[in-house]
């Protein structure tokens, strides 16, 4: 879907609000949170506020990188901001001490368009999927070079320290992204001296 679309879902969730006896409270809307938009709803002594927000994602451990927009319904619990006689100019809800009510993620897929979300668990999943799919082109990419074995040799012998070292203990030579060196190095595994990296 598009952000329009998200922005219709606001916009449906804020007039559903509205119909149910919510008015705009526009005394707790100045300053801003860093949320794209944000609308204060009331009713009574309850203050509620729906807001969009972005958040970029960098979980190492799941393998997920990118950006979600969400929107949250939360309930203020401030008892000066809700207590009728004490509104003023200067009331603030904090978007942190809300108590949520609802919460919807929309996930950004960079690999579409620079519009384009995908909302919740199947968000998630494109995004990691997207993720791991960059991931091992930039850091993994591993392209062998069979028979290079006889090229690679003087190398090999002179990083081992052995100007003997028989070509037939080179079993595969490759070129990779090296995290340490920055770059893309060639390494050589060898039959018994492990894995020789050149830069």
């Amino acid at each position: 879907m598009k952000f329009s679309e998200i922005n219709t879902i606001y916009s449906t969730k804020i007039a559903s609000m509205i119909g149910a006896g919510y008015i705009i409270n526009t005394t707790t809307m100045n300053g801003s949170q860093g949320e794209i938009a944000h609308i204060d709803l009331r009713k009574e002594n309850e203050v509620v506020r729906v807001y969009l927000h972005r958040e970029l994602i960098h979980n190492f451990k799941e393998g997920i990188f990118g950006e979600q927009i969400i929107l949250t319904v939360g309930r203020c619990n401030d008892k000066d901001v809700i207590a009728t006689t004490k509104y003023s100019s200067y009331a603030t809800i904090w978007n942190e001490k809300l108590e949520v009510i609802e919460e919807r993620v929309f996930w950004k897929m960079e690999s579409r368009s620079d519009d384009w979300y995908i909302e919740g668990d199947e968000g998630k999943a494109a995004v990691k999927k997207n993720s791991n799919r960059e991931y091992n082109k930039e850091y993994h990419d591993r392209r062998e070079f069979p028979g290079m074995e006889n090229v690679m040799l003087p190398a090999v012998r002179r990083h081992i320290g052995n100007s003997r070292y028989p070509a037939s203990n080179i079993r595969k030579i490759y070129k990779a992204w090296s995290s340490n060196a920055g770059k893309y190095c060639y390494y050589a595994e060898t039959s018994n001296k492990g894995t020789v990296r050149f830069c």
